[in-house]
């Protein structure tokens, strides 16, 4: 009977190491989530940002088409010709007009040129979060399944203990209560009284942490079937 106690309580540390890991591994769960989901919540705004982007882009693009070097090259060579050659007033206004036109060109490609760099460190920076996401997410997994694990561990220590306590209960005095006790339960008899159901609940504890009880007291468990 001793052993059986024994083993008993080491199953109830058990069931309660096993709760206790389960619990720190659910602690990770939460805290790599959130990491997970902030980094998420940051790609989510980057994408909207490059989405933007690209969309601008394509709109300048149809405007203007040459690389800003090769504008840039065209304008100073066209600007030099105006400057030291000899033409006509007539020419000089057409170059005037062309140089203008270049002029804005040049802008244009000059903030093509801005945002595609931009476009750029943003692709870096959404692959980054990426990458920092699924290391985070496998974490998730990862502690998850621990969790899983330990709560397992904790149910089938939790389904011996059950069949250990019933065991124990089967082998207790109580079982074999005596027929003096009998007629102890007899004397009682009638409708059961709320305050007298309540008591034997009491003894029933105060039983199990191994206080010795009356035959009085056992009449009471035998009664309400407690035992």
């Amino acid at each position: 009977m001793e052993d059986l106690h024994e083993q008993i309580r080491e199953l109830k540390k058990r069931i309660e190491s096993e709760k206790a890991l389960r619990d720190e591994e659910n602690k990770k769960v939460v805290e790599f989530k959130k990491k997970r989901n902030d980094l998420l919540d940051k790609m989510t705004v980057l994408r909207v940002e490059l989405a933007k982007l690209e969309s601008e882009l394509e709109k300048s693009s149809d405007i203007v088409d040459e690389p800003f070097g090769e504008l840039k090259k065209a304008y100073k060579d066209l600007d030099w010709k105006y400057q030291t050659g000899v033409m006509s007033h007539a020419k000089e206004k057409d170059i005037v007009k062309t140089l203008q036109e270049m002029e804005k060109k040049i802008l244009i490609a000059s903030e093509i040129m801005e945002k595609r760099k931009k476009l750029n460190q943003l692709f870096k920076e959404i692959r980054k979060l990426k990458i920092e996401s699924d290391i985070n997410h496998a974490l998730v997994k990862k502690h998850a399944a621990e969790s899983e694990k330990h709560h397992q561990n904790m149910l089938a220590a939790y389904d011996q203990l059950s069949k250990l306590e019933f065991k124990a209960r089967q082998q207790s005095p109580v079982r074999h209560i005596t027929k003096p006790i009998k007629r102890i339960v007899q004397r009682f008899g009638g409708k059961q009284d709320d305050k007298l159901r309540i008591k034997a609940e009491q003894i029933l504890v105060d039983f199990k942490k191994g206080k010795k009880i009356p035959l009085q007291d056992l009449a009471l468990l035998e009664k309400y079937g407690l035992y």
